[in-house]
């Protein structure tokens, strides 16, 4: 679909580092689809890569109103806790829920092992 197309195309700028041009996209997409929870919990990654973690934490909260058990938005939130915030224990709570869903990707399964090992780690100190 065009706004699968267009979030494809953001998160590639966001990779590289270009985030205006990512901003630009998400803008977009947002405007197609302001409800869509991949498109706001992708949009709430920008702006903690933008250092913006405050605001990516409020929006992912409202998308998870709307959308409680979306795994993109609960992806970005354990990843922002973990490594934005240094809270592994609410990261280890959100990464073990997902992975006990059974419906995560493979290649975002074992990130979320590895994540899992880096939040146990955090929490042991």
């Amino acid at each position: 679909t065009v706004l699968g197309m267009r979030l494809a195309l953001a998160r590639r700028y966001v990779e590289k580092g270009q985030y205006d041009k990512a901003s630009e996209h998400y803008g977009v997409a947002l405007t197609q689809a302001p409800d869509d929870p991949q498109a706001r919990s992708s949009a709430a990654w920008l702006l903690h890569k933008m250092g913006n973690t405050e605001a990516a934490l409020r929006f992912l909260d409202k998308t998870l109103l709307g959308a409680p058990g979306s795994p993109d938005a609960l992806w970005y939130k354990a990843r922002i806790l973990l490594d934005g915030r240094r809270n592994p224990a609410g990261a280890l709570e959100i990464l073990q829920g997902l992975v006990e869903r059974g419906d995560l990707e493979p290649e975002r399964l074992a990130e979320a092992d590895q994540l899992m090992t880096r939040a146990r780690e955090q929490t042991e100190r």
